[in-house]
């Protein structure tokens, strides 16, 4: 078995079966590939039981497939550890219909909706135009080339894709703190960006405290049920209470810690110390903790740090973080050139000016950016779309594989273009690699805040 690294282990209730090292839900049941993961237990459960997940840190996770290292990590359908492309955007066409579901396939009940809109189809003799696309680049305001387009073809829309450059693929890696100067970073790169450097401050775990109240008694032994020899007394109180018309009252508290020691399992004593007969001790003692040592607090060192070379952080003359642990994030540039960042409607801007050719001078500049160009052609068919108009506003995800506007518009004969944006959850970053289902990987697990 892989190394783990727990930063913060929590004890959670079972409400179905668990398997250790797979992803599990804030609930205490297995994660699903629709659920964030909350964490990765430790052990077997069985439903009803208590047991620890650990939801930061680095854990060992079983795999439910092919895993490289920096693989954004989330859970299969049986809470095994799958690489995810998170913010994939997807559409589809479907048939329009009364106002109500409408079904989508292959969409999610966890997925963005980004927008829907409709194609206003009437049926006329003969059909006016067959609808042709072209996805060409942007450029200054003016002509713009749209090879095959004529002039006798009708424009039905332009959309502008507003493009910029990835921002890249975020890193974490959690280290060993050390003196103020160079801390190793396996994989870091010169040419990556730092991002943040956060110092978790641990000391030992302080042990729990447990309180008991007991009768006093002569000077000597007295009886704490549970406490142990290897306990801390931290203090015995004594309250002095005389009768009281109804019952009884404390007259006096007095700190009579001084005075006892454990001195065998359930007993503590006083011997030849203070006669507490007909009074009341209350007893605090310390168990020591099995935990080792927990996180006190963190801190954003950020800006005492820079990438000094291939594999290395450093800080000198600042913060000295020997026995605490580092969580650095850093971004690679990315390979996969832009993105997009917006899509509007520009059709208002545009007319058919030439063959090949729409024009939208003295309008907006798609300079880097990309244009899907909608246009009609007349042919012999039987329908002809009349108008484009957005219902996003109108419609949410109501299930899986539908969506629903349940007292709106009636599309009932028309077309509906639906995009939106798959959520996959992810619950942390592969540390090592795994070439099949089965195997197990360590993963760096991020906070689900």
């Amino acid at each position: 078995m892989q190394s783990t690294i727990p930063l913060l282990p929590l004890t959670l209730a079972a409400t179905a079966a668990i398997t250790s090292r797979r992803f599990v839900t804030l609930a205490g049941a297995i994660a699903t590939a629709i659920t964030t993961p909350f964490g990765v237990a430790r052990s077997d459960a069985a439903n009803g039981d208590q047991f620890t997940a650990d939801v930061f840190g680095v854990a060992t996770l079983e795999t439910g497939g092919v895993v490289a290292v920096g693989n954004k990590i989330g859970s299969d359908a049986t809470g095994r550890a799958v690489a995810v492309t998170p913010g994939v955007v997807k559409t589809a066409v479907i048939a329009g219909g009364a106002a109500g579901n409408h079904t989508v396939s292959g969409l999610a009940a966890t997925d963005t909706l980004l927008s829907v809109t409709r194609f206003d189809v009437v049926a006329i003799t003969p059909d006016a135009g067959v609808l042709h696309q072209a996805v060409i680049a942007g450029g200054a305001a003016g002509n713009h080339t749209v090879s095959g387009i004529l002039e006798t073809d009708a424009l039905v829309s332009v959309i502008n894709f507003d493009k910029a450059p990835d921002a890249g693929i975020l890193y974490q890696k959690v280290i060993a703190g050390g003196a103020a100067g160079n801390h190793t970073v396996s994989g870091i790169l010169t040419t990556d960006a730092l991002v943040s450097v956060l110092q978790y401050d641990k000391a030992p775990d302080a042990g729990i405290l447990h309180q008991k109240v007991i009768a006093g008694g002569a000077a000597g032994n007295h009886t704490v049920s549970g406490i142990l020899t290897t306990d801390t007394l931290v203090s015995v109180l004594h309250y002095n209470i005389s009768a009281d018309e109804g019952g009884v009252k404390v007259d006096a508290v007095a700190d009579l810690t001084a005075e006892f020691t454990i001195s065998a399992s359930d007993t503590i004593a006083n011997a030849g110390q203070t006669n507490t007969s007909s009074d009341t001790l209350l007893v605090t003692y310390r168990r020591p903790s099995t935990l080792g040592t927990q996180v006190q607090a963190v801190a954003d060192l950020t800006a005492e740090f820079t990438i000094s070379a291939a594999d290395t952080i450093e800080n000198a003359g600042h913060t000295s973080t020997a026995s605490d642990t580092l969580l650095v994030t850093y971004r690679r540039p990315s390979t996969l050139g832009t993105q997009v960042q917006a899509v509007t409607d520009l059709t208002t801007e545009f007319t058919i000016s030439a063959a090949d050719t729409i024009e939208n001078g003295g309008h907006t500049s798609t300079a880097s950016d990309t244009l899907l160009v909608t246009y009609r052609r007349p042919s012999s068919g039987s329908n002809q779309v009349q108008a484009v108009s957005d219902l996003t506003s109108e419609f949410t995800i109501s299930a899986a594989a539908t969506i629903e506007n349940g007292g709106h518009t009636n599309t009932i004969g028309d077309t509906l273009l639906v995009t939106w944006q798959e959520n996959k959850p992810v619950g942390g970053i592969a540390l090592s690699a795994a070439g099949s289902s089965g195997q197990f990987v360590q993963v760096l697990l991020l906070p689900q805040i």
